[in-house]
Order: C-alpha cells, then sequence, then structure tokens
C-alpha cells in the first residue's frame, strides 16, 4: 500500500520538488553502499551496489539514483536530465561540484555542466597614472559663466536662467536643472561653508562665487532654489541642500539623488558609486577629483578650478538625461506603460523574471511579444512556456504579472552629441503592485 501510493500520487510530487529546489550552484556528490544492501536482491544478489546522492549548499538533496556500480558511465544519463531540469526551471548553473575523486570526476562532470570550467584570464597589465586616463570633458557647444561675488551679475544670470525655465514651463516640459556646491574641504568643521553653487541647464553653466560675508542670496537665486516643479539633480544633492540650509536658512525643494536613480534603472551595479564612477558607466569617462580638495574661498577662481566646477554640475545634468531614457527596472508595470515598453513576467517565487518581451498592448490585460525565456517550465495560463514554441510568439496577461525590466538591447550609454542639451521623452511611472500568481504555476 505504501509503494502504490508513493507511486502513484507522491512520487511525481516529490521528484518536482526536487527539481525545483533553489540554491545549486554549489553541490556535493557522494556513494553509499549500506543502503542498497537491504533492497532490491535477486537470489541474495543486490542489484544495486550503491546509491549516488547530490546535495545542495544547504544539505538539501538535489539528486539521486541507484546504481549498479561507481562507474561513472551509470551516472552521465541522470545527470544530463539534471541538467535539463536546470534549465526547464531557470537555475543558475552549479560552479563547483565537491566530490572524493576530483582527479577522475573532473573531466566528467566538467563534460555535462560547462559552467564548472576555470577560464584563466590572463594577468592584466598595471593601468598608467591618474594623469594618462582620459577624463571627461565639456563638449564644445557648452558656454561656462563665471560670475565672481557680483550680485547684480547674479541677479542678471538667475534671471535669464528664470526666463529659459519659464518658456519650457509654458510648453509643458519637465524643469530639470543640475546642481553642485563646492567648499573647502579641510576646513569646515562645522559643515556649513558654500564657497561655490554651480548650475547646469541646457548648454549654459553658470558658476556662482558666494562671498563668505554674505548672509543671505539673491532672491532669484533663492526662488530657483526653492520651487518644487524645478529639480534639482547631482549626487549626493541632499548634502547640498542641507548645506545652503545651514549656511542661509534656504529650504531647498526637488531634489533627485542620482546615485539610486541610476541603480534603479540597472545602469549601475551600486547607487553608492561616486559621481565619477557614474560618469565612467554612463557618459564612459570618469571625473578628474583631482581640484576637488582645493582652496575655494580664494579671491578668483583660475581656469582649471572653473572647468572642475563646471562639469560636476554638467556631469550631473548630462546622466540624468541618459538614464531618464531608460524605464525603472523591476516596478510592476501599470495599465498605462507605453506600448513598446520592455517588460518580464515573474512569478511570486522568483527572484528574476522567468520571460522577457515587449508589451503590444495594454490595460489590465497585456498583451506580450515573448523574445527570451528564462525558465521553460513555467505555466502561463495553464500551459508550460516550452509548448508555444520557440520565441517571439506572443501571450495575453494580466499587467499586474509583468515587471519593468532594461530594454533587451540597451542604448548606447557613451552619448555621441551634447546629453545635457537634448530632451528625451519621458517614461510613464510604473506602480508598485503584489504578484497574484499562484506558486502552483509551474510544470
Amino acid at each position: 500500500m505504501y509503494t502504490a501510493i508513493i507511486d502513484d500520487k507522491l512520487k511525481l510530487k516529490m521528484e518536482k520538488q526536487t527539481m525545483i529546489l533553489d540554491g545549486k550552484k554549489l553541490l556535493e556528490c557522494d556513494h553509499s553502499f549500506k543502503f542498497p544492501k537491504h533492497i532490491a536482491k535477486i537470489e541474495d544478489a543486490s542489484v544495486f551496489t550503491t546509491l549516488f546522492t547530490v546535495t545542495n549548499e544547504y544539505e538539501e538533496i538535489v539528486h539521486q539514483v541507484l546504481v549498479p556500480s561507481k562507474s561513472l558511465l551509470y551516472l552521465k544519463h541522470s545527470l544530463e536530465k539534471m541538467k535539463e531540469a536546470y534549465d526547464l526551471y531557470g537555475h543558475e548553473m552549479p560552479v563547483a561540484f565537491f566530490t572524493d575523486n576530483v582527479q577522475s570526476d573532473k573531466r566528467f562532470l566538467e563534460g555535462i555542466f560547462d559552467s564548472l570550467k576555470v577560464i584563466e584570464k590572463p594577468p592584466q597589465q598595471a593601468t598608467g597614472s591618474s594623469e594618462s586616463r582620459s577624463f571627461l570633458t565639456l563638449p564644445s557647444d557648452i558656454e561656462m559663466r563665471y560670475v565672481n561675488r557680483d550680485i547684480g551679475r547674479i541677479v542678471e544670470t538667475m534671471k535669464s536662467l528664470s526666463d529659459k525655465l519659464e518658456v519650457e514651463r509654458n510648453a509643458g516640459k519637465p524643469l530639470v536643472i543640475g546642481l553642485d556646491t563646492e567648499w573647502n574641504v579641510d576646513d569646515d568643521p562645522q559643515h556649513d561653508q558654500v564657497d561655490l553653487i554651480q548650475i547646469a541647464h541646457g548648454n549654459t553653466i553658470d558658476i556662482l562665487h558666494i562671498d563668505r560675508s554674505w548672509n543671505t542670496l539673491s532672491e532669484e537665486l533663492v526662488n530657483l532654489l526653492v520651487k518644487s516643479d524645478i529639480t534639482k539633480v547631482g549626487r549626493n544633492v541632499g548634502g547640498d541642500f542641507s548645506r545652503i540650509n545651514k549656511r542661509f536658512g534656504i529650504v531647498c525643494q526637488m531634489k533627485l539623488e542620482l546615485g539610486s536613480f541610476c541603480s534603479q534603472r540597472q545602469l549601475v551595479s551600486n547607487g553608492l558609486m561616486s559621481l565619477s564612477d557614474i560618469s565612467l558607466c554612463i557618459l564612459g569617462a570618469p571625473i578628474d577629483k583631482g581640484p576637488q580638495r582645493s582652496v575655494w574661498n580664494i579671491a578668483d577662481l583660475a581656469a582649471n578650478l572653473q572647468m572642475y566646477a563646471a562639469i560636476d554640475a554638467w556631469a550631473s545634468l548630462a546622466i540624468y538625461n541618459v538614464a531618464v531614457n531608460h524605464p525603472l527596472v523591476g516596478a510592476r508595470v501599470s495599465p498605462t506603460c507605453p506600448v513598446g515598453s520592455s517588460a518580464g513576467i515573474k512569478p511570486s517565487r522568483y527572484r528574476q523574471p522567468v520571460a522577457f518581451g515587449e508589451i503590444m498592448a495594454n490595460g489590465r490585460t497585456a498583451v506580450v511579444k515573448i523574445t527570451k525565456i528564462d525558465v521553460s517550465g513555467y505555466l502561463a495560463n495553464g500551459i508550460a512556456l516550452q509548448a508555444y514554441g520557440k520565441p517571439s510568439f506572443e501571450l495575453s496577461l494580466p499587467a499586474s504579472h509583468l515587471v519593468t525590466v532594461a530594454p533587451m538591447s540597451q542604448v548606447s550609454r557613451i552619448p555621441s552629441a551634447n546629453p545635457a542639451a537634448t530632451n528625451y521623452p519621458e517614461i510613464a511611472a510604473a506602480i508598485s503592485n503584489p504578484n497574484t500568481i499562484p506558486d502552483s504555476e509551474i510544470l
């Protein structure tokens, strides 16, 4: 009775549970000779001599088979089927396979799992000094305006910028500026000094040299900083806001932190990266941060310091203008997400999407053109993805089952033109919505 129940009702479920177990990047195998001695005997002779077992890093059994001997030939078929299960359920291939006979097992296991092969890379030559590195430079069409402690010129400059922003406001365009500040890093124990305020917009960068005797800023500059419909972008721009508030009592509004903004779009691996590193990833060149610790409250800034200050603000705006053209990654797709956007099918039990494609029609139910499958055993509308055939094909799915993903063919991250002066289309905001796909929807 026990055997009948196991064979008829539970065996398939047990095998399925074994195949879909996650955490299989580190595997360990061993042969056991005690168990086979008590089963499957014919005239007191054992049919099987050993039980071959594979466990993952959590000591969970992921593969088990009775074999007549320790010969590797008897394992080839079952391990190949194990690899097929990896592909079917979208598991990462193993990177290490622990065995008690490395010399003889190595070639056999690598022949089944290519991921076990170690590819030796030639040692990299040491890079040159920072002087020989190619740093970010301003495009030739950028105008840099330096205003040295002249309130009248600051008023005039900010009025000119406000007029440009008003034209964009009337046209319904988003208002965005790059913002940065400079101060004497080695002489600021209270973190309340502001010697320079840099503002980048379009093809213009304004470098405003602030006198330390001033207790306030011009009304035109203050209006720019406090307006909530003008987005100020920068790396650690919140720190600039705090410093301006401590120095002048001005509560700046509407900040956009570039680190998290780029990280959420998978343009950088870490949202805590410096502006220079983000610039390298997105604009193709780092920023020379050598002048950062210069003395900024001197009478007149040298040309190299003006250039450094200008690049810091311009780079923030240029990075934003590239990043805003990429959708937020990993958020639930809203019914208003535009047709043509890249999307992934992501069940609740998976950390990553099981398939990728392009939204062909959107609403509460979306039509997705599937272009890539990672988990061919996933059941979409009750049918395994592998049963639909090779991509591409179209599926109708609830929009709440989809998440935004980076486009399959990424736009070049090194802009050929001036990205700070380019108007990129807005990306529709994606909303958060819990996944309602039941765990049972898997082959």
